[in-house]
């Protein structure tokens, strides 16, 4: 059984998205929650949580910056139909710039919301586009020998 909230923003959409997350986070970070030590498949190593790296360090804040977009998106929907005070476009814009632009991107399919504002509709796959294009221009300096 599905239960739908208004706008037909599903229970089963934001455990999805839930569920990708945590997927992400077992798999690329270490044990967030102590020092045991774990055979991660990926390094073929053991590691704890003292040897956390620079990696993983990042991934886990782009894991927070994206699901805080993602949800301030739905807060916004929320507030604006009830008339409510309103999260500011500029906040939401600057946590794209700041790494949440996929968690703007789906915050705005999945609430439907702030789709047909020009700066969003364009502005926040520019912003991923830019995003991706730096990390790709960051890899490839860092792999050079």
């Amino acid at each position: 059984m599905q239960f739908v909230f208004k706008e037909n923003i599903s229970v089963h959409s934001v455990r999805s998205v839930v569920l990708v997350i945590v997927i992400v986070l077992g798999h690329f970070s270490p044990d967030l929650f102590g020092s045991i030590e774990k055979k991660h498949y990926l390094c073929r190593q053991n590691y704890t949580m003292k040897e956390l790296t620079l990696t993983h360090i990042i991934l886990i804040y782009l894991v927070a910056v994206n699901l805080l977009t993602f949800f301030l998106f739905g807060i916004d929907k929320w507030k604006a139909q009830r008339n409510k005070w309103r999260i500011q476009e500029s906040t939401l814009m600057w946590l794209s710039v700041f790494g949440g632009s996929i968690g703007a991107l789906l915050g705005m399919r999945v609430w439907h919301h702030k789709t047909l504002h020009k700066k969003f509709k364009f502005g926040v796959p520019l912003i991923l586009l830019v995003q991706v294009a730096l990390i790709a221009i960051i890899i490839y300096l860092y792999k050079k020998p």
